[in-house]
């Protein structure tokens, strides 16, 4: 069931730049713009079992905040120029509480705008340092960081696979996947449209992404040193066709692959449990692109007015006039326009017994796990 809430404490003139959902609560990360530097000043929390909200300041300002929001905790940094570090914190959401976890030394100027803090646990998190000059560099990272919050130490990733180096320093993306056992990476840093156009335009053969699946405790003992577990999945994409994640679902992660030279789109599921890889999808391409809902996969056809969603499944199809689609399953769909002062239309419609409620608000988050819509 599709859950709306309105959240009037919140002010939309203040901006959100991330929101996540943990376990019962969704957080509002406040921040503050200035000169060219970003840090984050303060929490809001929403608490859907109640309905309540709150907010919390930080004690000092912020200047990175970790990605992915399947756990009951997230990490934080902050630059401390004068000791040449950076400082990582714990924050507990279910008591409200921060640590400091530990300090890591610097070998270069911080480049805080691109560094990237990801959870991947409530004990783990992994952190990104950026090259200061991505100009003639090999690596857009300089180092990477696996940190333990419970021992307080560190590892250098990079040099643990010092033979993998250019896989991990050149991530794009790194993933949780399953119930939070598994870690999904990227190497590569070219998006799927902008590594169409460089085939179309060059055949570049030397643009590569690779992909690795991985249970994340064996992860973290490779990393340590104690073990050498085998990847879930390698794979090495060639220049000439991409691969993307559709849906991250709890047990099975769903990619398509689309081959630039015969325009065939495939769709793979993969166990997470033995990595066993199905495909389920090949056609040619007549669609512009796919999407997945709730593990049900359409083909998107672009319109003059609107955009045609084709199920894969059964090949119904639902057409939007003017409208962008938000979410669709079978019993719920929720559309919106954005107006000329910059407002969201909803729709909210259960398919079942044809009911639409409309909403209009400044900014939303919604959760399409839990599917709740939150409108500030």
């Amino acid at each position: 069931m599709v859950n709306v809430y309105h959240l009037d404490t919140l002010i939309d003139e203040r901006s959100w730049a991330v929101k996540q959902s943990y376990g019962d609560f969704c957080v509002f990360f406040e921040r503050v713009l200035l000169d060219s530097s970003i840090s984050y000043s303060k929490l809001h929390f929403f608490k859907q079992s109640t309905g309540s909200t709150s907010s919390l300041c930080f004690e000092e300002k912020v200047d990175f905040i970790s990605e992915t929001s399947i756990n009951s905790a997230f990490f934080y940094g902050r630059a401390n120029p004068e000791k040449k570090a950076v400082e990582i914190y714990r924050f507990a959401i279910d008591n409200l509480t921060e640590e400091r976890v530990l300090t890591i030394g610097l070998t270069i100027q911080l480049n805080a705008v691109d560094t990237r803090l990801v959870a991947i646990s409530d004990r783990y998190c992994v952190l990104f340092l950026a090259n200061p000059d991505q100009a003639g560099m090999s690596y857009f990272y300089s180092e990477i960081f696996l940190i333990d919050a419970e021992e307080r130490k560190s590892y250098k990733i990079a040099d643990r696979f010092s033979n993998q180096a250019d896989f991990f320093l050149n991530l794009s993306l790194l993933e949780i996947a399953g119930q939070g056992e598994i870690l999904i990476f990227k190497s590569g840093r070219i998006q799927p449209f902008e590594k169409k156009e460089e085939w179309r335009l060059s055949k570049n053969k030397r643009v590569t992404e690779s992909w690795r699946i991985i249970d994340l405790n064996h992860f973290v003992s490779n990393v340590k040193g104690n073990s050498n577990h085998n990847s879930i999945l390698e794979q090495v994409i060639p220049s000439n066709e991409t691969m993307d994640i559709l849906d991250n679902g709890p047990g099975c992660l769903l990619l398509s692959n689309e081959k630039f030279d015969n325009g065939l789109l495939s769709v793979y599921s993969i166990d997470l449990n033995n990595g066993h890889v199905n495909k389920i999808y090949e056609l040619k391409q007549k669609y512009h692109s796919l999407v997945s809902f709730n593990g049900n996969v359409y083909g998107i056809v672009e319109r003059k007015n609107g955009k045609a969603y084709h199920s894969l499944a059964d090949q119904t199809v639902y057409l939007t006039e003017n409208e962008l689609l938000l979410y669709m399953d079978n019993h719920w769909r929720i559309t919106f326009i954005v107006s000329d002062y910059r407002r969201y239309n909803f729709k909210v419609s259960n398919l079942l017994n044809n009911e639409t409620i409309e909403y209009v608000s400044s900014k939303y988050f919604f959760d399409p796990v839990k599917q709740i819509l939150l409108l500030y």
